[in-house]
């Protein structure tokens, strides 16, 4: 648990150190999150379904189904929930709330809690994750109405790709499509880097003035997002009916995971401020040092 919040800390403090002292200038950040959204995300995806096991897929579909309802629902109570007057402070409450750190995260504490198994469970919950976050952005920013300075054109293209990856990752893995050998290594390494360079674009935008200043707007989302997302879990296992002891468990302590790193990006795609969705963020992982163990004791 401790190496899992100590990888997400080191790039972020990293990229803080670095920009500070002047070795980078925190103008490449933008560059830097196109790069991750247009080439690590696909890559990562990619490989991700061309070395699922096609044989569980019985196991994929209740998963997904349960990660759909779940962002669904935590979407809906949000927009219900948070009576704030400005759109776009609104916006990073809801998108924090709604999308979990289910991915790097969650996979780690699941095959720290029940092993393979869980971890393959954590597979299977997302692996929708990125088609359904950056929908679910946004519908969120249409109907707030806060996508003013929104590219439609990018923003279709960043949510298309994703999809596009996704199933022709599946394809080559069903037909068992061999990928030239330093062509797959180039994947997988483009893939592996995408949670530190997203961690490591935080570091580079937080100056603690600002993570001091946004303490008390952060703190309504940190609180509801570990509490709504138990709640939502426990129903959409009894909607879904999923029996099976592993998969309750994993949807349960998913549900739990503090906000997700890739929030900063999908804030920033739609205008949000990217200081207080870092200070978001960093708060609600922080918090997960104690809710998740509590998660764990509770079921």
């Amino acid at each position: 648990m401790i190496n899992t919040l100590a990888v997400l800390f080191i790039p972020i403090i990293l990229g803080y150190i670095l920009v500070h002292l002047n070795y980078l200038d925190s103008s490449i950040n933008s560059n830097l999150k196109m790069f991750v959204v247009r080439v690590a995300v696909p890559c990562r995806i990619f490989i991700s379904m061309l070395n699922l096991k096609l044989e569980t897929v019985k196991e994929i579909i209740p998963l997904s189904l349960s990660f759909i309802l779940l962002t669904t629902l935590l979407i809906l109570l949000s927009y219900i929930l948070i009576r704030v007057k400005d759109k776009k402070l609104k916006a990073a409450y809801i998108i924090a709330i709604a999308f979990g750190n289910y991915g790097y995260m969650g996979w780690a504490v699941l095959d720290g809690a029940m092993g393979q198994a869980g971890l393959a469970r954590g597979m299977f919950f997302t692996t929708l994750w990125w088609p359904i976050i950056y929908l679910g952005t946004f519908i969120i920013s249409k109907v707030l109405k806060i996508d003013g300075k929104l590219d439609v054109k990018n923003y279709r293209l960043n949510m298309i790709i994703p999809s596009t990856v996704l199933l022709l990752g599946i394809l080559f893995n069903y037909f068992n499509i061999t990928i030239y050998g330093p062509l797959l290594k180039t994947f997988v390494s483009l893939g592996d880097m995408t949670v530190t360079l997203i961690l490591f674009s935080v570091g580079l935008g937080i100056s603690f003035g600002d993570s001091y200043k946004n303490l008390k707007l952060s703190i309504l989302p940190v609180v509801l997002r570990p509490i709504l997302g138990i709640i939502v879990a426990y129903f959409v296992i009894k909607i879904l009916g999923i029996s099976d002891p592993i998969s309750r468990n994993s949807i349960l302590l998913e549900s739990t995971m503090p906000v997700a790193v890739m929030t900063v990006v999908l804030g920033d795609m739609i205008g949000l401020d990217e200081k207080l969705t870092s200070s978001i963020m960093i708060l609600s992982t922080i918090l997960s040092l104690f809710t998740i163990p509590l998660t764990l004791l509770i079921i």
